[in-house]
């Protein structure tokens, strides 16, 4: 029972981190988009890259949901090329890190719900608490 318990921190505590990267990535994003066209000086087109947060519309295509569901990490990990944006100098190549990274997250975070309410596995409560917890730590940390 104890092992059990453990596991499930365990899982709680990776879920609270994607929930940190998700969080950071998606309010980053914003910032992005706000820096760059002041860094070109007007309306410059790339504010098209916050489409990049309604990427989980894919997931209405069964074949796209069905590898996105079966490699969800590969999703989570295009969310760490928006944490690691901050190392870009580029502008240009930063905001698209960031869009990626946000197009990432939110793709696993979708499929993750998804998966959740149709296989009734009773884990969606417990992903949603990551998700707050994980909201907390980003507010937290900035």
């Amino acid at each position: 029972m104890a092992g059990a318990n453990a596991a499930q921190m365990r899982h709680f505590l990776a879920d609270t981190y994607l929930s940190f990267v998700y969080w950071t990535v998606l309010t980053s994003l914003g910032l992005c988009i706000w820096y760059f066209p002041l860094w070109h000086m007007g309306i410059s087109g790339y504010e098209v890259a916050l489409l990049s947060n309604i990427s989980p519309v894919v997931l209405g295509v069964p074949c796209v949901r069905r590898v996105i569901r079966r490699h969800r990490a590969v999703a989570a990990i295009l969310g760490l090329a928006g944490v690691a944006a901050y190392a870009i100098a580029s502008p240009t190549q930063r905001l698209l890190a960031v869009a990626l990274g946000s197009a990432g997250v939110s793709l696993s975070f979708g499929a993750t719900l998804y998966t959740d309410k149709v296989q009734g596995t009773g884990r969606l409560e417990r992903d949603i608490q990551a998700w707050e917890a994980g909201l907390l730590v980003s507010i937290a940390v900035r």
